[in-house]
């Protein structure tokens, strides 16, 4: 499981690049790069959090 969501994360950082290097405007391309890397970085946040609560649950 753990797998398929990192080669996910991979192919879309992939897209990302290729859309970067493609784009004639590279302000829109930096701004999706952007979004992706906090979109990535809320996802984190948020297993983050859960993985603290459980922690506290625990204990």
């Amino acid at each position: 499981m753990n797998d398929s969501k990192i080669s996910k994360k991979y192919v879309i950082f992939i897209i990302f690049s290729i859309i970067f290097l493609v784009t004639p405007y590279p302000l829109l391309s930096i701004a999706i790069l952007l979004s992706g890397i906090l979109y990535y970085l809320d996802k984190i946040c948020d297993y983050l959090k859960k993985d603290g609560k459980n922690k506290w649950e625990k204990e």
